[in-house]
C-alpha cells in the first residue's frame, strides 16, 4: 500500500495505482490512499478532490481512496507505525509543511522506505522566472525544495520530482527537523 498526502485531482494517485496494481494480493482492497486539506481542487467547486481518478483509470479506480478535507495528521488512521515501504507528498509545498508531512508519514513508513516528494525544484524555478521577467501568478514556494536539499540519507531526483530514503534509525530525522525549523517560515502568522 501506498500513502499520498496531497491528493488534488487525483492524476498521480492514479499513476501509482497503476503502478502498483501488478502487486496487489487482495482483489478489490485500495492500495493507494491519499488525503487532501480540501473538498475540491484548488477551490474550485467543478473539480472535486480525486475528480480524475476515475477517468484515469476506470477498470480499477476503487484502488485508489480518497479522504478529504483531510490533511497528513490522519496518516496515523491509515496505516500502522512502519507498514508502508513508500509514500507520496505533493500537499502544501511551503516551508513548514512539507517537513510536517513527512514527519507524519515517517511514522507508519519503514527504516529505509522512501517518502517522494514533488516540486522540489519549485522555489528556484520561479525565481529564475522572476529575474527572467517572465513571473508567474504564484510565489515560489521553497519547503519541499530545502526538505530535498538538506537530506543527508539516502536521496534521488528526476525532473521536478525526488525521493528521500529514511535512515536506520528514525529518530535521526530530528537533525534534519531542526535545521529547517531555523529556516523562515512561508506561511502567513
Amino acid at each position: 500500500r501506498v500513502i499520498e498526502v496531497g491528493t488534488g485531482t487525483g492524476f498521480s494517485s492514479a499513476v501509482i495505482a497503476v503502478r502498483n496494481r501488478p502487486q496487489v494480493g487482495v482483489p478489490g482492497a485500495p492500495w493507494v490512499e491519499t488525503s487532501e486539506a480540501n473538498d475540491h481542487y484548488r477551490g474550485d467547486e467543478s473539480v472535486p478532490t480525486g475528480g480524475d481518478i476515475a477517468t484515469l483509470i476506470p477498470e480499477f479506480a476503487s484502488s485508489v481512496r480518497t479522504h478529504s478535507p483531510r490533511q497528513s495528521d490522519f496518516v496515523d488512521q491509515l496505516a500502522r507505525p512502519n507498514e508502508l515501504q513508500f509514500g507520496f507528498i505533493d500537499a502544501n509545498h511551503r516551508q513548514p509543511y512539507p517537513l510536517l508531512d513527512l514527519l507524519r508519514l515517517a511514522r507508519v513508513t519503514r527504516p529505509g522506505g522512501w517518502i517522494a516528494l514533488h516540486d522540489v525544484a519549485l522555489g528556484t524555478l520561479v525565481a529564475a522566472a522572476e529575474r527572467a521577467g517572465k513571473p508567474l501568478p504564484f510565489r515560489g514556494q521553497f519547503g519541499a525544495e530545502w526538505l530535498f536539499k538538506v537530506w543527508p540519507f539516502g536521496k534521488v531526483k528526476s525532473g521536478h520530482s525526488g525521493a528521500v530514503q529514511l535512515p536506520p534509525k528514525k529518530r535521526e530525522i530530528q537533525r534534519v527537523g531542526k535545521t529547517l525549523m531555523k529556516l523562515t517560515f512561508e506561511v502567513a502568522s
